[in-house]
């Protein structure tokens, strides 16, 4: 029943079944050792969320795999998950919370446009970053410039994806284009990319 799949840490992850759209699952090694893609342990799982919203995405983002929801049931919307070595032969490598961000709603499924991590909110486009002074992460809009149109459009409907060195936003009869070779620094401090 899965609808979300990303490849990370040489593993496949798997999300969004409507019955169960606060649990993600991951494969692992089989017991034989053999390594098997469609192996999914029984403790290969993590939680996020108390399950009323469902995972929308997941994106490899640097050290952590990135866990999109489609709203906040009060414990965070895009949740980050660090592999952690155990020790242990049964389950070797567990995936938990490193970071968590609160009242983001998320709509579709994010993508990597030249490592700029990238999905649509509320907000407009908006990217994960890192604040340069303390590593924190956080997140920063790179759509402001289209913003007055793009929150017009249906959001759920719109579809990123990269094209011929842009950025496209696809929603219902139009296409926003950000352009990766001119960006601009915006009066909140964040760069942005020029839209079309």
């Amino acid at each position: 029943g899965a609808t979300v799949a990303e490849l990370f840490d040489g593993r496949v992850f798997l999300a969004g079944n409507p019955d169960i759209p606060n649990t993600v699952f991951y494969s692992a090694l089989s017991m034989s050792e053999d390594r098997d893609a469609l192996y999914f342990g029984a403790e290969n799982y993590f939680n996020d969320g108390i399950g009323r919203y469902p995972t929308v995405s997941m994106l490899a983002v640097h050290d952590s795999i990135a866990i999109f929801k489609s709203g906040d049931d009060g414990s965070g919307s895009i949740f980050y998950h660090t592999p952690k070595e155990t020790g242990d032969d049964y389950v070797p490598k567990i995936y938990p919370v490193s970071y968590a961000h609160s009242g983001i709603r998320v709509y579709g499924r994010a993508c990597s446009f030249f490592d700029d991590p990238l999905f649509v909110s509320d907000e407009g486009v908006c990217a994960l970053t890192q604040k340069a002074i303390n590593l924190e992460r956080s997140v920063a809009c790179r759509s402001h410039n289209v913003n007055f149109d793009l929150l017009k459009e249906d959001l759920e409907c719109i579809t990123l994806t990269r094209w011929c060195g842009y950025l496209a936003a696809c929603g219902r009869g139009r296409i926003y284009l950000a352009d990766s070779r001119s960006t601009f620094v915006h009066e909140s401090g964040n760069a942005e990319y020029e839209w079309f």
